[in-house]
């Protein structure tokens, strides 16, 4: 590990890569909260690309979609409902992978929220908030 005079972190690394702070040769692994990428969404189908993403349904009910799980244990997801009224947010697993054994993951109401977690096949539910509806 090396800290160098411009203030950037190596570990593992010969020269820096471009201009990253920290320069990891290996894998990271991050305990607690950490900084996410974010993502709004208004109509779909859309996919999740974002760390974070809140969906605005109040032109339409619409479905925003999972990247895969396969390869990317760990990898968490947040998708929020933030409009009030009758339309819906789906969130629905890559092709065959499955929200917690269910197909997708409707969120019902206003702010209703879902934070979902590869395992490296499927994804299972870390967290949810509001009234979050498994569709087989």
């Amino acid at each position: 590990m090396r800290l160098d005079g411009f203030g950037s972190l190596r570990i593992g690394t010969g020269e820096p890569s471009g201009t990253a702070k920290l320069d990891v040769g290996g894998a990271l692994k991050v305990d607690g909260p950490y900084g996410s990428d974010f993502l709004a969404v208004s109509s779909g189908p859309a996919s999740i690309v974002a760390g974070a993403t809140s969906c605005d349904a109040t032109g339409g009910s619409f479905t925003v979609e999972l990247p895969s799980a396969v390869g990317i244990a760990g990898r968490r997801f947040f998708v929020k409902r933030i409009n009030s009224g009758a339309n819906t947010v789906t969130v629905d697993g890559d092709s065959t992978e499955t929200i917690d054994g269910m197909s997708s993951q409707r969120l019902d109401t206003q702010w209703a929220a879902i934070t979902v977690v590869s395992n490296g096949a499927t994804w299972i539910i870390e967290s949810q908030m509001g009234t979050v509806t498994g569709i087989p």
